[in-house]
């Protein structure tokens, strides 16, 4: 085996180790269909653009969680309203209008943590790492009851030296005040956080890969869904086993 060129992964949990994509359309789905309401494909779509533009919003420091959390369903009613972009649909208005975006946001939460997707046989690759002595933590944004539940489910945490949320942190990637907090937990945890042996492995270029740049950590940029390339990354890979070369110095680093 190859001289190791990192000792600890850090990893996105969305769109990385499991497939956000299709938890977000089952929840999306399953909180209307509570209403008696079915929605089409371009609903989903349209839901998931909005939602990812409040995300982007976070990020910047433009908006507070609560607006994302609540601000992305009143988008979308108000898309979904008489004289709104996506009024062609004919959803029933008396219904859209009765409805809590409070309790529809809750209903949600609850929908998007009790379904997971693995990307890649993830799960079966963390534990290999793991048992070759890898320390591996789980870095993410979102609401923290939706992530625990989400990564209990699919066992990360029988695998995960520890998962970082930003909620609980108190900063969002990419702050670099998110990965301060991490730093802070390792130690206390009793691993030293060695910047230069770690490695932030996630598909997002404004939340995962500048965040490590703010952090001043090696990135490795994963397409496997998403194509907005980043090129700026240490590494990207196309599926997530690729990881393994990386790791173990049989990959060059990106000049």
């Amino acid at each position: 085996m190859s001289e190791r060129k990192y000792d600890i992964i850090l990893w996105d949990a969305d769109n990385t180790l499991l497939n956000f994509d299709l938890s977000q359309d089952f929840a999306i789905r399953e909180s209307f269909r509570r209403y008696g309401i079915e929605i089409d494909r371009d609903i989903v779509k349209a839901y998931s653009a909005i939602n990812d533009s409040y995300w982007k919003r976070l990020e910047r420091r433009e908006i507070e969680k609560l607006t994302v959390l609540r601000g992305r369903f009143e988008t979308l009613f108000r898309q979904l309203s008489p004289g709104g972009v996506l009024a062609h649909k004919k959803l029933p208005a008396d219904v859209l209008a009765q409805i809590d975006v409070d309790v529809f946001r809750r209903l949600y939460q609850q929908y998007l943590g009790s379904v997971y997707y693995y990307q890649d046989d993830s799960f079966k690759l963390v534990k290999k790492l793991k048992e070759q002595g890898f320390k591996q933590y789980i870095i993410t944004n979102g609401v923290a009851a939706t992530q625990r539940n989400k990564l209990t489910l699919a066992g990360f945490y029988e695998v995960m030296d520890d998962v970082y949320i930003s909620e609980e942190i108190g900063a969002n990637k990419p702050d670099v005040d998110f990965f301060e907090g991490c730093f802070d937990r390792m130690r206390a945890g009793g691993t030293e956080p060695a910047r230069d042996r770690m490695l932030v492995v996630g598909d997002s270029p404004t939340s995962d890969m500048q965040g490590a740049r703010n952090a001043g950590i090696d990135c490795c940029q994963y397409l496997g869904i998403s194509q907005m390339e980043d090129g700026q990354a240490t590494y990207r890979i196309q599926n997530l086993w690729e990881l393994e070369d990386i790791i173990c110095q049989n990959h060059p680093i990106r000049s």
